[in-house]
């Protein structure tokens, strides 16, 4: 048999070496939406070192006879500098699987069926690509603090948990559709997990981790060559943190705050922090309009045209988004603060769509509340929010619903997450002009 090279002497543009390596990952990649699924293979060779193979959209019959695991003897194939965006690996080349390309069978060989490259939590920030196009992939070697069911938000499906590593720094990982049902059963509270090609993203300033379609999970002893990281792990407690949090029942019945006190704290000690309150919705202010119109290309708001609604930028005519944005104040016993409902927020708690209210019942007159908006007038509900201060006068806090549910029903309005939007407040009423007063909604104008 000929001589194998090593994936370490692989140069760009350069004749290729025989290769003797393990098929230890098969995995598609979407650039774009409008871009075609591409088919990779994650090789480690006999020194251990890893690249990503690209194979040819037309070699369906390759695929079919390469499995995962074996080890096989790669030739004919073809060297290019590595992936612009997305690598799984840091490599300086790709190998791109043609026509001339062949995976021979080979006898087994002591090659690992594993490869990762953990990054730190200290790493991360450099990893961040504000574009979002993600030059390398992320591997973390972490523990479970907290994980969430399978739920669903703006119709797409994920998973979220809390993890940390050696530094004890906690931070959120979003499993996404695929990976979330492929992994959930197994995700447990104390679990060590080796989590491969997630995404560095930020939410609201805060870095967090994203699953990308490369993803793959190993738990605990299966993690092979990292005994003792994980035995230091399991030992380990994550720094106190109110950044992140999927919260479950006993989070939220243990750490439930006031509005007086999220009020007295500084915005700038508490920016992006998770807070939940009982409150009740103590008036609407529908001067400021329940809801709007939203061009679906550029998401500039809609005028009126004739009979219909047109957008001011887009030439082409555009269909329209209907989207609620209820301005409100909700209240304890401690205190009140003025707040902006946006539309997840607002679907998940009268559980009907904005576009239905406003087109097939006729609620359309943006000024003037339906009934299904005055109800919640005086209802108790949880509210969960993420802190933000922003730059806006009149804006002093953003908070973001995650769930509102009536106290009773906490466990079930965990299980049944749907939606997440932004809620603004601020330590003053909404502001309207001298010329015209609010018109405003409370319990006893309703009649109710």
């Amino acid at each position: 048999m000929m001589a194998a090279g090593k994936v370490t002497d692989l140069l760009p543009y350069e004749a290729p070496v025989p290769l003797k390596v393990r098929v230890i990952r098969k995995y598609c990649i979407q650039w774009s939406p409008t871009d075609k699924s591409q088919l990779f293979y994650l090789l480690v060779d006999e020194s251990g070192n890893a690249v990503e193979a690209k194979i040819s959209p037309r070699l369906k019959k390759i695929d079919s006879k390469v499995f995962l695991y074996k080890c096989y003897l790669l030739t004919g194939y073809v060297v290019d500098p590595p992936q612009k965006i997305g690598r799984v690996v840091d490599q300086t080349v790709t190998i791109i699987v043609g026509d001339r390309a062949e995976f021979h069978a080979i006898d087994e060989l002591p090659i690992q069926k594993q490869f990762y490259s953990f990054a730190s939590y200290s790493s991360l920030e450099g990893r961040y690509n504000p574009t979002g196009k993600t030059v390398l992939l992320t591997d973390y070697l972490c523990k479970i603090q907290r994980v969430s069911t399978v739920f669903q938000r703006s119709n797409i499906n994920m998973l979220k948990m809390v993890v940390f590593d050696h530094s004890r720094e906690p931070i959120e990982i979003t499993l996404w559709e695929k990976i979330a049902f492929t992994y959930a059963n197994l995700l447990a509270r104390e679990k060590v997990i080796a989590i491969s090609s997630l995404k560095v993203t930020k939410y609201l300033g805060t870095l967090q981790l994203e699953s990308t379609s490369a993803t793959t999970i190993i738990i605990d002893l299966a993690i092979e060559g990292y005994s003792e990281e994980i035995k230091s792990l399991k030992a380990l407690t994550a720094r106190a943190s109110s950044h992140y949090g999927y919260q479950t029942e006993d989070d939220i019945r243990n750490n439930l705050t006031t509005i007086g006190d999220i009020l007295s704290k500084n915005p700038e000690t508490i920016n992006n922090h998770r807070f939940s309150c009982i409150a009740k919705v103590k008036e609407i202010y529908a001067n400021r309009k329940w809801f709007n119109r939203k061009c679906t290309v550029c998401l500039d708001n809609m005028r009126r045209e004739g009979v219909g609604m047109v957008c001011k930028n887009c030439t082409v005519a555009q269909e329209e988004v209907i989207a609620y944005c209820v301005n409100a104040s909700i209240c304890d016993n401690t205190g009140s603060m003025p707040v902006v409902f946006f539309n997840e927020a607002m679907t998940q708690v009268l559980r009907v769509d904005c576009r239905k209210l406003v087109i097939d019942e006729e609620y359309n007159d943006p000024v003037v509340l339906p009934p299904q908006l005055i109800e919640l007038i005086g209802q108790e509900k949880i509210f969960h929010f993420i802190f933000k201060s922003t730059e806006t006068p009149s804006i002093q806090q953003t908070l973001d619903v995650h769930f509102t549910a009536q106290p009773e029903k906490e466990t079930e309005i965990l299980h049944e997450e749907v939606a997440v939007s932004n809620v603004t407040s601020s330590s003053t009423a909404p502001q309207t002009p001298a010329s015209k007063a609010p018109r405003r909604y409370d319990r006893q104008q309703s009649g109710n």
